[in-house]
């Protein structure tokens, strides 16, 4: 994702069809994504837009790029996983202009699991 945006900041419990809304981002998550902020919590946003599954299924084309090993597990969960909303990744192959880039360690296990 771009290192400008919060775009790679999940947050749970957001409803799937959710339009896009401000929301406060809690201290657990300011902690776990400091590592895009030099390691400081305190210099993450507060607060970040949130939208649901469904309005990102609405775009004209969606892009999802995966890098690293420790992203391998959730790649192989979104492509040959059951499509459900407790893993919203799937929902990427519910869009017919779906772009997935994979590096091969985040591609690992989903190679492994597709022969």
């Amino acid at each position: 994702m771009f290192q400008t945006a919060l775009l790679r900041i999940w947050t749970p419990n957001v409803p799937v069809m959710k339009r896009p809304s401000e929301h406060r981002l809690d201290a657990i998550t300011r902690r776990q994504n400091s590592g895009m902020f030099g390691n400081d919590p305190e210099r993450v946003p507060s607060r970040a837009l949130t939208m649901g599954v469904g309005t990102i299924l609405e775009a004209r084309r969606l892009l999802l790029v995966a890098v690293g090993a420790g992203k391998a597990s959730i790649i192989n969960e979104a492509l040959n996983g059951p499509i459900s909303e407790n893993v919203s990744a799937t929902a990427i192959r519910l869009h017919d202009k779906a772009t997935i880039i994979l590096d091969e360690a985040a591609a690992n296990i989903w190679k492994q699991a597709s022969k």
